[in-house]
């Protein structure tokens, strides 16, 4: 058994020893001319342990350092094992061209000389190195093709197939949950807004991928709009930051996936037309057109269809119904794997949620045997939460308004009593959350478009963290059958005092300690960013010998990083002046009490001299030098951030 070992990687090469002479294979044995016998360096195994080594050190970069899901393709595998064989290649060759060159290899073997001792042929040449690389190349795929199978079970690359060929374990294992969140309508717009929010403030989201997926035939709705801008910019910030054992930053840290193209599901015949144009109702016989008339109004049949549906869930559910034939739910279908979950927003009270909703979960849990994963999405944990009505919209004296907003709370009842017979009825989802609130805002009236901006509220904040709890549910908890939740459970959320403006203070303590350290520790490097960078560019932290130059402040990353600034700001601002607000800062500038800002906390003292803005800047140039060498210059920054942020939060005593 010994000697089978040691001669293991020998025998290896021996596969494809018809590259090189045998002459060479004799030297790489360890040939002696003088022993007449093996007895020198075994070259095999010290060439074939180097290749190994390198074979793991670019497995470990791939699927360790790497290890990122904009990577996770057939031809970044292919990238690398190319790479990682080249440089074998590489290796065998300068192997034996050093001991070729610098005579190491026994005369007998090099050479056939005459009886005074003149060559007459030479055996060995650099053809024969050549050749050896070659071999050593091949070895080296092999041992990066096993390697392959070990490495992949941790890493994000994990579910990537292995040289264009997927391998069993990757169709059923995933080891990193995605959770697909549809967001339907302006309101599933607004909730996943906040739940980006929530993300860049580094709440836990309990899984390792958000995917965003829009419906809504308004393309031009403001509300979605500015929701796929923030996407964007996070998703780019996420993808600088590599989050390895060296980092201890939360900002940005889940990733956000994007298996359709812009987020959004596209609805076919939506686009610059009526409702009776989608249903081609000039087509239709007499008697069928006095059956449709008495199923919809002239106002249903006269209603533009690019501007959502006005609040008329029955327009809303005809033309919903056509999204699961689309190749947008295709591509959702293929991405889906074992492990990961579904949440769905949406409104009760308006047209696109309403219909939506019931829509898109009978689709799941009955989806089509043909589509790709059928069987996984159909007993996939699913959890929804239904909004009801939270805003009003203004009256008009004429009645020339669509949208009625006295109808609201008629529509939802409505909308109640069939999700009780057809949804909760049924079991179809495993986690049910609801939420409302009593005071009713009223919004200038629109009827969707560029014009449909609604300031964020309290309650689309607090159906984001719905999405946060649905994740953290342990699966054991979840199971389902047949399309059936096993043991649904539902949920609705209150508030400890009530109050027209909230803080912190008002929630019960889950809740705020989920929400006031993250999002304090967010605030506090927002406003730095926004009131004190400019000032502090010479500071130490700034100017060490890793520093933040000119080039850094004009890159990409941090325009997009000045996106979620201006559009987290913007967001606290909104929701402190809604009804029922939500003001846990004071968000007046704070530049003479920096740490003043969290209310109903008065900031503790600290051991020093230095106060507000000086204190941060001191802090930050403590930190700097502790920052991991081996971050790039885009991780380096958040994370010295995130570090002085929480420093100063926690001896500050603002969470």
């Amino acid at each position: 058994m010994g000697a089978f070992l040691e001669t293991l990687l020998g025998n290896m090469y021996g596969w494809f020893d018809f590259f090189y002479c045998r002459n060479l294979s004799e030297h790489l044995w360890g040939w002696d001319m003088n022993t007449h016998g093996f007895t020198k360096e075994l070259c095999y195994n010290t060439i074939g342990l180097y290749t190994l080594l390198i074979s793991t050190i670019v497995m470990v970069t791939y699927y360790y350092f790497i290890d990122h899901p904009r990577f996770c393709k057939w031809w970044s595998w292919a990238i690398m094992a190319v790479f990682n064989s080249i440089m074998c290649l590489l290796l065998g060759y300068y192997f034996t061209y050093m001991d070729y060159d610098s005579g190491r290899i026994s005369d007998d073997l090099m050479y056939v000389r005459d009886e005074q001792g003149q060559v007459v042929s030479q055996l060995i040449n650099e053809s024969d190195c050549w050749g050896f690389g070659i071999s050593n190349m091949i070895i080296a795929f092999i041992f990066f093709l096993i390697l392959s199978l070990i490495f992949k079970w941790w890493s994000t690359a994990s579910t990537c197939s292995i040289g264009g060929i997927q391998t069993l374990e990757s169709t059923k294992i995933n080891t990193k949950m995605k959770t697909y969140v549809f967001g339907i309508g302006g309101t599933g717009a607004r909730v996943i807004k906040s739940l980006v929010m929530l993300m860049s403030a580094g709440i836990d989201m309990h899984t390792d991928e958000i995917v965003p997926i829009f419906i809504d035939p308004d393309n031009a709705a403001a509300d979605l709009t500015r929701t796929v801008t923030v996407l964007r910019s996070y998703q780019i910030i996420n993808e600088h930051i590599l989050f390895t054992k060296d980092v201890e930053d939360k900002f940005f840290k889940t990733r956000i996936g994007e298996p359709i193209s812009g987020f959004k599901m596209n609805l076919a015949n939506v686009s610059n037309g009526t409702f009776a144009q989608y249903m081609n109702f000039g087509t239709l016989s007499v008697e069928n057109q006095a059956l449709a008339r008495i199923l919809f109004s002239d106002i249903n049949w006269g209603t533009m269809m690019d501007v959502g549906f006005k609040g008329n869930p029955n327009i809303g559910s005809v033309v919903l119904n056509q999204f699961t034939r689309s190749q947008d739910f295709v591509d959702f279908a293929a991405n889906f794997q074992q492990g990961d979950r579904i949440f769905i927003i949406s409104s009760i009270f308006g047209g696109t949620g309403a219909s939506g909703f019931p829509l898109l979960l009978k689709n799941l849990r009955g989806i089509d045997s043909k589509l790709p994963n059928a069987d996984l999405i159909r007993n996939a944990p699913i959890g929804a939460i239904t909004v009801l009505p939270y805003f009003n919209v203004e009256s008009d004296a004429d009645g020339r308004h669509i949208i009625d907003g006295s109808t609201f709370i008629s529509k939802a009842k409505a909308a109640l009593e069939y999700y009780e017979k057809n949804i909760s009825g049924n079991n179809s989802l495993n986690a049910f959350y609801y939420i409302a609130d009593d005071i009713n805002k009223s919004y200038a009236y629109s009827e969707g478009g560029t014009t449909q901006q609604n300031d964020a509220h309290l309650v689309e904040l607090l159906g984001a963290l719905a999405v946060v709890d649905f994740c953290e549910i342990d699966i054991s908890l979840l199971d389902s059958a047949s399309g059936k939740a096993v043991n649904p459970f539902y949920k609705e959320f209150g508030i400890n005092e009530g109050s027209d403006v909230l803080s912190f203070l008002n929630f019960y303590d889950s809740t705020r300690r989920l929400l006031q350290k993250p999002m304090t520790q967010f605030i506090l490097f927002c406003k730095y960013m926004d009131e004190q960078l400019p000032s502090s560019k010479d500071q130490a932290w700034a100017k060490g010998k890793r520093s933040f130059d000119e080039n850094f402040f004009k890159s990409s990353f941090y325009a997009h990083l000045s996106v979620i600034k201006k559009a987290y700001l913007q967001w606290l601002q909104e929701l402190a002046y809604n009804q029922r607000g939500f003001a846990p800062f004071e968000l007046a500038e704070m530049k003479k009490d920096v740490f003043g800002l969290v209310k109903g906390i008065v900031p503790s003292k600290v051991m020093t001299l230095k106060s507000n803005y000086a204190l941060f800047d001191y802090r930050l140039s403590g930190i700097e030098p502790k920052i991991s060498n081996n971050l790039n210059v885009e991780a380096r920054f958040i994370e010295l951030f995130y570090q002085a942020t929480e420093k100063l939060v926690n001896e500050k005593k603002l969470a």
